[in-house]
């Protein structure tokens, strides 16, 4: 393999690589069944090569789906049927259930101050963060947080 490799000129181009990893997969799904791919690629696969686990770790920096996308290396309408295959919803309303129960979790946690929340979760204002309550929670603000402070439970 060594002595092939110094045998070959290679292109000067930026996107060389990526024609390369195709030409390899090509290679490999001629001669190789999905199931033989899969156990031979499951032991050297790291977390974030797994599509949940990659956006999980990923969405919350804050970043458009457009650079999601694009750090997983795929087109944005790829990744967005991609996601809705792997958790059964949009991106846009699996990222704003995601909200809502942070918002939860810190008001569980002790945290009931407006302002402090709204800054926090990136609403211009408190009337921002009442109005995400009332319509991903279904209740307002002081009511979530009574719910909480009577250690009843939230479902989102």
């Amino acid at each position: 393999m060594i002595d092939k490799l110094r045998g070959m000129q290679f292109i000067d181009s930026p996107c060389y690589h990526i024609s390369r990893q195709y030409e390899l997969y090509i290679a490999f799904r001629s001669e190789y069944s999905e199931e033989q791919m899969a156990q031979f690629f499951s032991s050297i696969l790291r977390a974030r090569d797994d599509f949940r686990a990659f956006v999980k770790n990923n969405y919350r920096y804050g970043d458009t789906l457009e650079k999601v996308a694009q750090k997983a290396n795929m087109s944005t309408n790829h990744f967005l049927r991609k996601f809705k295959e792997h958790f059964g919803m949009t991106a846009h309303r699996w990222m704003v259930k995601q909200k809502a129960e942070k918002l939860v979790k810190a008001i569980q946690a002790g945290e009931t101050n407006a302002k402090l929340l709204a800054d926090r979760f990136g609403f211009h204002s408190t009337a921002g963060l009442y109005l995400f309550c009332r319509r991903q929670v279904g209740m307002t603000f002081q009511q979530l947080t009574r719910h909480v402070a009577d250690g009843q439970s939230i479902t989102i």
